[in-house]
């Protein structure tokens, strides 16, 4: 495991992080302890000693990107949270998940490797690993809803996420099913012109299933600053939106703080 503390904003093989402190971490999957399943991340650490809260990130189709490597890191960590972004693809030597056989197997990876940064994280002093929630974007989102969410309800993990966040991912496997099904608290941040993914999760949020809000006239991919107008692999049109990234940061902290008792 290797464990190298760098002090806010100095560059984390080449990506940088403001947060208070910053690492690159290594750790397993929790379900594949081979090489194949031994994962890189990067954690974020705020001031202080803890026992802090955390997040655990899952990236989109596309990899880690800045909006995960640093915009959501910074956030969280403001408020107090330590960060583990996990990268699920870049350690597998795939850049894109359709390089890995779509984002429906990206998303089978990405849940097994949150569970193994659960547990990572729960093996730290300065983490409360009774107090961890997962954030998903896209095919990260996919993975908590198709994935994580379920199996939660009859999870006999020593360490099981306490709430869940999942942004602009389809939630076609819980959009029908039994309230019972949802293991875990659960919010959908959705794009209401991300044709792909919104309506599942819409009527999701008409059964009860989640907290879903639905941010009008937005696209695909509304958090990330460096999306122009242009499409993802799955054919999703991704534009940014400033508005919708602030309104996302600030359910997440009301949700993060109501659930992980913070």
């Amino acid at each position: 495991m290797t464990k190298l503390f760098k002090s806010c904003g100095v560059l984390a093989a080449l990506i940088i992080l403001t947060a208070c402190q910053t690492n690159n971490v290594n750790f397993s999957s929790a379900k594949d302890k081979s090489n194949f399943g031994n994962l890189t991340g990067i954690l974020a650490k705020p001031a202080g000693k803890g026992p802090f809260p955390a997040v655990v990130l899952l990236h989109t189709c596309g990899g880690i990107k800045p909006h995960i490597s640093t915009d959501w890191p910074n956030y969280l960590t403001s408020l107090g949270y330590v960060v583990l972004a996990i990268d699920t693809m870049g350690i597998r030597g795939y850049s894109i998940c359709s390089e890995m056989g779509g984002g429906t197997v990206g998303a089978v990876m990405q849940a097994q490797d949150a569970y193994g940064g659960i547990d990572y994280l729960a093996s730290l002093p300065y983490v409360d690993g009774d107090r961890v929630a997962v954030m998903g974007f896209s095919m990260g989102a996919m993975a908590i809803n198709n994935y994580m969410v379920e199996a939660a309800s009859t999870s006999n993990r020593r360490h099981e996420f306490k709430a869940a966040i999942a942004a602009y991912g389809n939630c076609n496997n819980i959009a029908y099913a039994t309230k019972g099904a949802i293991g875990i608290p659960l919010m959908e941040l959705i794009a209401e012109l991300d044709d792909h993914h919104a309506p599942s999760c819409i009527e999701a949020g008409k059964n009860k299933l989640a907290e879903v809000h639905v941010f009008k006239g937005v696209y695909h991919a509304y958090d990330q600053d460096h999306r122009g107008g242009n499409y993802d692999p799955g054919g999703s049109f991704m534009k940014y939106s400033a508005s919708a990234h602030a309104k996302s940061e600030e359910l997440t902290k009301i949700f993060l703080a109501k659930h992980l008792g913070k």
